[in-house]
């Protein structure tokens, strides 16, 4: 199973830095079927240009998937994506 406290130092000392508009996060588990689906939930920063919601949730995503993927996950684990809410 994959350790959260990793996940979030992850996004702490990786991601945050890279995209400072993020202004809190939370992983989000959901266990169905056997299968075990992790998102990344962004609350961005108060005057984020919420047009741009899209494109910077692909940015994030693509730099998050390798760094899951690099964490060794079971075969049932799934990077599931980003959500800025």
């Amino acid at each position: 199973m994959m350790k959260i406290d990793t996940l979030n130092y992850i996004v702490r000392k990786v991601i945050q830095p890279r995209f400072p508009w993020i202004d809190d996060f939370v992983w989000k588990i959901l266990n169905t079927e056997g299968w075990t689906y992790y998102t990344l939930e962004i609350t961005p920063v108060k005057d984020f240009p919420y047009e741009r919601i899209r494109f910077v949730q692909e940015l994030v995503a693509d730099e998050m998937y390798p760094l899951f993927l690099a964490m060794g996950p079971e075969s049932n684990e799934i990077f599931n994506g980003v959500v800025i809410v």
